[in-house]
This record gives structure tokens, C-alpha cells and sequence, in this order.
């Protein structure tokens, strides 16, 4: 993502950042905020 002051945000694994559940009947199945993260490492810069 660039933004329009010049910084860039980009993340290792684009939009996959979580992990897929158990099962669709375990907890975090629909609710992305309890299910766990992949690791991934977000790079912020600023571009001259």
C-alpha cells in the first residue's frame, strides 16, 4: 500500500494473515478476531 505522503506499508503475506479453523464448528469459525494469526512481517518505509 503506498500512501499519498510517500510512506509504503506492505505485509509478507498479503491477505492471507489467518489460520484456517479445525473445523466450522470450532471457535473462531466465523469470528475472525479469535482465531489465531499467521506470522507474517510488515515492512513501513518511506520512499524519497
Amino acid at each position: 500500500m503506498r500512501l499519498s505522503n510517500g510512506w509504503i506499508i506492505s505485509i509478507g503475506r498479503g491477505l492471507d494473515l489467518y489460520q484456517p479453523p479445525e473445523s466450522w464448528y470450532s471457535i473462531g469459525a466465523n469470528d475472525m478476531d479469535l482465531r489465531p494469526c499467521r506470522e507474517t512481517t510488515v515492512d513501513v518505509r518511506l520512499e524519497g
